[in-house]
């Protein structure tokens, strides 16, 4: 933000998908395995975020106007084999490798 031009404008997108049951399952899995003492496969499932409040905390004192807001995006899954093919190709891909 300090580099940024007088009336630049500062835009990310942070998935924030930690709270969601499939992630507390891989949370699970990852950290209860036989796997569990392998410092790669114990940090490839992310914790918790940050609350977006404490990213607005962060900011406000850098900037003339902060805007924060947060959007869930739902998609329909028919079964379980499409939540695992859904997750296969990003979060899932460190634990199936491993």
């Amino acid at each position: 933000m300090q580099s940024m031009p007088e009336a630049g404008v500062l835009a990310t997108q942070i998935p924030d998908i930690t709270e969601i049951p499939a992630l507390a399952i891989m949370r699970d899995v990852a950290n209860n395995g036989p796997w569990a003492d392998n410092p790669a496969v114990s940090r490839v499932v992310r914790e918790q975020m940050p609350r977006p409040e404490s990213y607005y905390d962060q900011l406000k004192p850098l900037s003339a106007r902060v805007d924060i807001w947060r959007t869930t995006y739902h998609h329909v899954l028919l079964d379980p084999d499409a939540i695992v093919e859904w997750f296969k190709g990003s979060t899932l891909q460190p634990l199936i490798s491993r």
